[in-house]
């Protein structure tokens, strides 16, 4: 019958000011931070890999070309330009490929290390900062040498 209490039914108030905005303000700062730091983690893992990756015997350095270049084209036949996506779907994608590539490791390296090196390409595009973009350009490099794809989208 009455005005509620808070400035929208269910909201924490004290006298009319939203006491969630500092909150949001505080975690929005830890994603952000977080994103950059994942981004660094990132560029680690991409310079261990590609330092693997050239210690591949022939045949497995094939694979792996082979695969990158066949992964590239059918996301992009599927899904089209990896920025394009929606983050939500990349992000599923990034796990599966990289559970994909643990389970496949053991039996086909090269295989292996064209779905990790894909989702080190798919994770750089939605994470921001100049560790992320290095991997993203990297990766772009790497697929356009490896086959017919074409580069990727460009700059994030």
């Amino acid at each position: 019958m009455g005005q509620p209490l808070t400035p929208y039914a269910g909201a924490p108030s004290s006298r009319g000011v939203d006491l969630n905005v500092p909150l949001r303000l505080m975690f929005g700062n830890l994603k952000a931070r977080w994103r950059q730091a994942r981004g660094a983690q990132l560029k680690r893992q991409f310079e261990n890999a590609t330092r693997w990756a050239d210690d591949l015997g022939d045949e497995q350095a094939e694979r792996f070309g082979r695969g990158l270049n066949h992964l590239f084209n059918d996301w992009v036949k599927r899904f089209g330009p990896v920025k394009d996506c929606d983050v939500r779907s990349r992000k599923f994608a990034v796990r599966q490929m990289r559970t994909d590539a643990r389970r496949r490791y053991e039996h086909d390296i090269g295989a292996s290390y064209a779905l990790e090196f894909l989702s080190y390409h798919i994770e750089a595009s939605y994470l921001p900062g100049e560790d992320a973009t290095f991997v993203y350009d990297l990766t772009s490099q790497t697929i356009s040498e490896w086959g017919d794809a074409p580069r990727d989208e460009g700059p994030r």
